[in-house]
């Protein structure tokens, strides 16, 4: 009886350690977005950082969460710095308008809700954390950069092309029936759920987005971001 009990605490203790480790992979991963939109901010600055780091993350990888805390993704430590950066620059006296309230009226509400129905700590802190880095942030970053026209013409070119690519190597899952987005993070990150759907024999693909709904949603928007920059000029040449 001994020799088992002391097979199980060594076999969870392995466990543990694997869990552990398995903790601080993820945590690495999950924070060099961050550290490459750090690096790109002080090299080039924050809206440079914005199109090069944050839109490819974005767009372009799957939404894993960072095991300590549970609410920061990808993106959302991607944006932290852009955001800082912002926050420090001189700028001109900000002017609040009926968006801004709407934005900050909404995440107060579901987060009290949240609160209401899960409690503070369950509810209100991490629902809080969770929608000032995916909500607050990029709204007030865009609205900051979007002041600069060149800079809305860059950011459709960005997305147009980044949509080209997720278009490109849906074609793969499609055809093969494996997501190649996902399949990077596998065995690293927990699998995230399967939502794969047959239509008339074919896969719908999901792409990065988890969602085959969600992807025909970006490839509609791709579509008519690609043909407004051929209508006004802003993309010479052939697309």
């Amino acid at each position: 009886m001994r020799a088992a009990q002391t097979g199980s605490v060594a076999s969870n203790a392995v466990r543990g350690g694997r869990s552990e480790a398995a903790m601080i992979i993820q945590t690495i991963i999950i924070a060099i977005p961050g550290l490459i939109a750090l690096f790109e901010c002080l090299r080039r600055g924050p809206e440079h950082a914005f199109l090069d780091v944050y839109l490819p993350v974005l767009l372009l990888v799957p939404e894993h969460s960072w095991p300590i805390s549970g609410q920061l993704t990808f993106t959302d430590t991607a944006i932290i710095p852009i955001a800082a950066f912002l926050l420090f620059r001189p700028k001109p006296k900000r002017q609040w308008g009926t968006i801004d309230f709407l934005v900050i009226a909404y995440v107060a509400i579901t987060v009290i809700a949240e609160g209401m129905n899960k409690g503070y700590k369950l509810g209100s802190q991490n629902l809080a954390i969770q929608e000032v880095v995916s909500i607050l942030l990029p709204y007030f970053v865009a609205k900051q950069m979007f002041r600069h026209q060149q800079f809305a013409v860059d950011f459709a070119k960005r997305i147009a092309v980044l949509l080209s690519i997720v278009a490109i190597v849906s074609v793969y899952e499609a055809r093969m029936g494996s997501n190649l987005f996902t399949k990077l993070f596998d065995g690293t990150f927990p699998a995230i759920p399967n939502t794969t759907v047959f239509r008339a024999g074919f896969m719908r693909t999901q792409g990065p987005y988890g969602h085959a709904i969600t992807l025909g949603v970006m490839m509609v928007m791709g579509f008519r971001i690609a043909r407004w920059l051929e209508w006004t000029g802003a993309w010479k040449g052939p697309m």
